[in-house]
């Protein structure tokens, strides 16, 4: 199940909120992502969007990069260009 976490940080003269979403299963995170907002309010909607998109598996992210080698991956870059 995914959930949210939001912090409040403080940048020079400015407060900044850092959003991040997790999906855990069985203890292990198979998926974590952050992003930092102006405000409270962006950070809040951002995140519970990204946790509905997590449940529901609508991530755009090719998970056949996560787990593969370097020499595969430069492959794969040269395949795509």
């Amino acid at each position: 199940m995914a959930h949210y976490s939001i912090s409040k940080r403080v940048r020079k003269n400015q407060t900044v909120y850092c959003a991040r979403v997790r999906n855990k299963e069985s203890g292990i995170v198979t998926f974590s992502t952050s992003k930092t907002f102006h405000s409270k309010s962006s950070a809040s909607k951002w995140a519970k969007n990204m946790v509905h998109k997590v449940e529901r598996q609508l991530i755009d992210i090719e998970m056949g990069l996560v787990d593969c080698t370097v020499g595969e991956l430069i492959q794969k870059y040269l395949d795509a260009k």
